[in-house]
C-alpha cells in the first residue's frame, strides 16, 4: 500500500485525539440514540438506493473513469456526493474528485483529529458545536451566529489564519467521523449527511466586519470544493428582518437544489424541531432537555477580552525596522525555561519579504543550529503573517531577508511576544461571566520590540 493510500481514512478515522471537551458530549448522544425505538423504516439505505436507473449508470461510468487507485480511495457514498454536487455530469465529476484527492494528500485533514490542538479562543468563543443527532442518526451542528465576536478570534493571540482553516477543516472531518460511528452502531448507511441548526437570535447588521465576511465565503468554497453534499438540511430558528434582508439577497444565487435544503422559522420553531430530532439530542434553548453534555452545551461565545488580543488586534503594530535591498535583518530570543509560548507577528508595508526561523540549542557535542522554519517568500504586504509555537530552552533566531530584491528597501512590522502556556476552559452555557482582569487566562509575557 503507498502513502497515498493512506489520505482517505473515510471509515477507518482514528478516534479524536484533540482538546476538544465537548467530543465527550458526543459519546453520551450516540448511546441515547442507541437506546431509542428504531424501525427498519428509521434510518435510509445504501447512497445508491436513491438513485434513479439513469443516475446509477452515471455512478458507474466516474467509477471507469476514475484511476484504480483514486478508485479504491473513495467510498460510494463519497462518488454519489460528488455526482450530485455537479449535477452528474461525468468529466466535472471525475475532476472533483481527483482534485480532492490530491487535497487530502497535501492538506492531511485526517491527521487534525489526531493531532490539531485547537486554540483556546476558538473552544471558549466559538459558538458553535456538534451536539447530539437526528432522529435517523444525523450529526447536528448547532452554531450561535448572533454570539460570535469576529474582531476578537481574527485577532486572538492564540490563533492565526492558517488555525482558522485548520480548525474548519478539523470540524469538517469531525462531522464525517460521527457519522462514521453510527454507520458502525447500525451496521447501516445512514445517508452520511449532518443537520445544520442556525440560532439567528439577535443578529445584527453591523456584527460581521469585511474580512471576517471574506474568510467565510473561503471556508465555505473549502467545504462546498471538498465535502460537497454533506448536509441534509439547513435550519434557520429565531429568524428576524436582518435574515430576511440577507437571504433576499442571496436566494438569486442558490441552486434549487440548495433551497430545497433550507428551512425557516421566527419563534414557532419547537415542534418542528421535536419531529426531527430527539428533545434529549437539544439544548434548553432550542427547547430540549439535553443532560449528556460535559463542561455544558454549546459555547456561548461573547466577547474575547482585551487581554487576549495580539497587539495587532489592538493597532498597537509600529514599523521597526527598514530592511533594505540585498540585506537580512535578524533578531534573537532566548528561552531559558520550558512551556513557554512564542507567537511571531510581522507584515510588510507594500512589498513581499523571505522569513526563515533558526533554533540554536546546547547539546553534548556543543551547539548545534537548526532550521524550524526554511526560508520562505510571504505575501506579508497583503495580510499579517503569524507563528505560534511552544518553545523549549535555547536561542530562537528570526531572520527577515530582501537578499533578492536589487532596489526595493522593505518597511518591516513585527512583534514577537512570550507567556508561559496557560490554559482556558471553556465556560458553559448556563454559567455566569465573572469580570475579568489582566490575569485571567492569559499572562502577559515579555515583548521584543
Amino acid at each position: 500500500m503507498t502513502e497515498q493510500n493512506n489520505v482517505l481514512q473515510e471509515v477507518k478515522l482514528d478516534t479524536p485525539q484533540t482538546n476538544d471537551l465537548f467530543e465527550e458530549s458526543m459519546k453520551g448522544f450516540l448511546k441515547i440514540l442507541t437506546l431509542a425505538k428504531r424501525t427498519a423504516d428509521d434510518v435510509p439505505g445504501g447512497p445508491l438506493d436513491s438513485l434513479s436507473q439513469e443516475e446509477i449508470i452515471s455512478f458507474g461510468e466516474v467509477g471507469t473513469d476514475l484511476t484504480p487507485e483514486n478508485r479504491r480511495l473513495v467510498s460510494d457514498a463519497y462518488i454519489v456526493r460528488f455526482l450530485r454536487e455537479h449535477n452528474f455530469d461525468i468529466p466535472s465529476t471525475v475532476k472533483a474528485i481527483t482534485q480532492y484527492i490530491e487535497w487530502r494528500h497535501q492538506f492531511k485533514p485526517q491527521e487534525l483529529i489526531r493531532r490539531f490542538s485547537i486554540p483556546r479562543s476558538l473552544q471558549h468563543f466559538w459558538p458553535g458545536r456538534y451536539h447530539g443527532y437526528d432522529r435517523q442518526g444525523r450529526p447536528l451542528y448547532i452554531w450561535r451566529p448572533a454570539s460570535l465576536d469576529t474582531h476578537g478570534l481574527l485577532n486572538s493571540r492564540d490563533s492565526s489564519r492558517a488555525q482558522h482553516v485548520k480548525f474548519h477543516a478539523h470540524t469538517l472531518e469531525m462531522g464525517e467521523y460521527y457519522m462514521r460511528e453510527v454507520r458502525e452502531q447500525f451496521h447501516r448507511t445512514v445517508g452520511d449527511t449532518m443537520v445544520v441548526i442556525y440560532d439567528m437570535k439577535d443578529i445584527s447588521v453591523t456584527q460581521y466586519e469585511h474580512k471576517f465576511l471574506g474568510f467565510v465565503m473561503e471556508m465555505f468554497a473549502l467545504e462546498q470544493q471538498y465535502y460537497p453534499g454533506r448536509t441534509h438540511a439547513v435550519i434557520f430558528v429565531n429568524i428576524n428582518w436582518v435574515f430576511k434582508k440577507f437571504w433576499k439577497m442571496a436566494t438569486p444565487f442558490l441552486s434549487k437544489r440548495i433551497r430545497k435544503l433550507i428551512h425557516t422559522y421566527k419563534d414557532d420553531f419547537h415542534e418542528a424541531l421535536a419531529e426531527r430530532i430527539d428533545p434529549a439530542m437539544l439544548p434548553r434553548w432550542l427547547g430540549g432537555t439535553c443532560t449528556a453534555c460535559h463542561g455544558g452545551c454549546v459555547p456561548a461565545g461573547g466577547t474575547v477580552p482585551d487581554e487576549v488580543l495580539s497587539e495587532l488586534g489592538t493597532g498597537k503594530m509600529k514599523i521597526v525596522r527598514t530592511v533594505k535591498h540585498q540585506t537580512t535583518f535578524k533578531c534573537s530570543l532566548p528561552v531559558l525555561r520550558p512551556d513557554i509560548e512564542v507567537r511571531i507577528q510581522f507584515r510588510t508595508k507594500a512589498n513581499d519579504i523571505d522569513f526563515a526561523m533558526l533554533f540554536t540549542q546546547h547539546e553534548d557535542e556543543g551547539l548545534h543550529e537548526y532550521d524550524l522554519y526554511e526560508m520562505e517568500r510571504y505575501q506579508s504586504h497583503k495580510e499579517v503573517v503569524e507563528v505560534q509555537f511552544l518553545a523549549k530552552p535555547g536561542m530562537y533566531t528570526f531572520v527577515w531577508s530582501n537578499n533578492y530584491s536589487a532596489f526595493t528597501d522593505k518597511e518591516l512590522m513585527y512583534r514577537i511576544g512570550t507567556r508561559p502556556a496557560s490554559k482556558m476552559e471553556p465556560r458553559s452555557d448556563d454559567e455566569e461571566e465573572e469580570p475579568r482582569s489582566d490575569n485571567d487566562d492569559v499572562e502577559a509575557g515579555r515583548t521584543v520590540l
